[in-house]
């Protein structure tokens, strides 16, 4: 991060005496990114996941339970940032060519070490690949045609449609190419987040892409849900890739006018403060997105009630997007100053 907005956070997490001297502001224990979102079956199987192939069985168990393509796709994500999870996981593939999980989860680490693994980001990746990740993605691709072949219907299916919805993404497919993708995703699972997060990206991220485009599609698929519902997670994203195009200035204006100010407080209290919003999964993401989106937008009541809900669930996304070493840190500062 360039070193102007490291003295952002710096100047958040810092005090001053009368006479001039600084004082750091010390928050207790540090902060961790919890990469399970606090769910114990992927805690166990990342765990399991980080034995090497004698944790299969236990990595396995849970996904053959899972209870949906959202479920299933949850619990590959987080399977697919285990280091080393490369070394054997293609062994066990191979070993069982029947079973289209392991092969499932080989692609999403592929997806992963490519570095197109954050799959929430919902806010456009740097241009250009190297040519060991487009590698990466094109086998992640061969690998999920052979597990539609093995599984040609359910959960598994539309995990690996999406984990190809997210190749297409990294080696910039055409848009009617993203749109057909997206798609077969929603067309077997039309509430599928990750699949909504992963198009809104793209949308951002194209040549054509404007805000107002991926404004729309976030709106329409938003206000297409009851309320309670985590789509409108989407208006936030959309908001924030504005934001971010925009040089990512963390008292940039963008995010402070009133149309935009007004919008995020209807969308948060629509959807992630809502009494009918359910605490599933990764829910800590979507009430993470919105605590930076509306501090960002100077909505300190709106932001304070997010940050209350979420206590010390800090998520790497969004705030990668402020500091990509040590995304705790713009969560600690942003809280400190909304909470005071």
């Amino acid at each position: 991060m360039p070193e102007p907005g490291r003295m952002f956070w710096k100047s958040l997490l810092t005090a001053r005496r009368p006479e001039g001297e600084e004082l750091l502001l010390r928050r207790g224990r540090r902060l961790g990114i919890d990469r399970s979102h606090g769910d114990p079956r992927l805690v166990a199987a990342r765990a399991a996941a980080e034995r090497g192939a004698d944790g299969w069985p236990e990595v396995r168990g849970p996904l053959a339970a899972a209870q949906d393509a959202d479920d299933l796709g949850f619990l590959v994500e987080g399977l697919a940032g285990v280091p080393g999870l490369e070394r054997w996981i293609g062994g066990v593939a191979e070993a069982d060519g029947a079973d289209p999980l392991p092969r499932l989860l080989c692609a999403a680490r592929r997806v992963e070490r490519a570095g197109r693994g954050r799959w929430g980001t919902g806010v456009a990746a740097p241009d250009g690949l190297s040519g060991p990740a487009v590698a990466e993605l094109e086998a992640a691709e061969a690998e999920l045609r052979e597990v539609a072949r093995l599984r040609p219907s359910g959960a598994v299916l539309t995990t690996a449609h999406h984990l190809v919805q997210v190749c297409g993404q990294g080696l910039g497919v055409d848009a009617g190419t993203a749109r057909e993708r997206f798609e077969a995703v929603v067309g077997s699972a039309p509430g599928h987040l990750a699949a909504h997060r992963t198009y809104l990206r793209q949308l951002a991220g194209a040549p054509e892409g404007s805000a107002e485009r991926v404004l729309a599609f976030a709106r329409r698929a938003a206000g297409a849900e009851p309320a309670g519902g985590p789509l409108g997670e989407l208006v936030a994203l959309a908001r924030l890739a504005e934001w971010a195009g925009l040089g990512r200035d963390p008292e940039g204006p963008s995010l402070r006018r009133p149309e935009a100010v007004a919008e995020l407080r209807h969308a948060a209290e629509r959807s992630v403060l809502h009494p009918d919003f359910v605490r599933r999964r990764d829910w800590a993401l979507t009430a993470n997105t919105f605590a930076l989106a509306c501090a960002l937008a100077g909505d300190h009541v709106c932001a304070r009630r997010l940050f209350r809900m979420l206590g010390d669930r800090v998520t790497e996304m969004p705030w990668l997007l402020l500091d990509e070493r040590s995304p705790a840190v713009p969560f600690t500062a942003f809280r400190a100053r909304v909470t005071v």
